[in-house]
């Protein structure tokens, strides 16, 4: 009987241990993964903050000013259907 006993606590030592083991390996592994996604979070932070830097700069009143200088369109239009009725009449 008390070889038994002693058998099935061995058993349950090395049960333990090896369950710790397992944890211990699965621990690593997930933070490894939770360091991955960080940086690919941290990359993508960084290419969004790119884009709107981008965004803002492509919408500034300057930008249009300098595209439509190099596109030649400096000369404001004028509305000349306003003073010539025949427009809003559609005669």
């Amino acid at each position: 009987m008390k070889k038994l006993l002693k058998y099935s606590i061995f058993l349950v030592y090395i049960l333990l241990i090896g369950t710790n083991v397992f944890v211990f390996i699965n621990g690593m592994d997930i933070s490894h993964k939770i360091v991955f996604y960080e940086k690919a979070t941290e990359k993508l932070k960084k290419e969004n903050t790119d884009l709107e830097m981008h965004l803002y700069k492509i919408n500034s009143l300057q930008y249009t000013s300098s595209k439509a200088a190099e596109l030649e369109f400096s000369k404001k239009a004028d509305p000349y259907f306003l003073e010539n009725l025949r427009f809003a009449l559609k005669k």
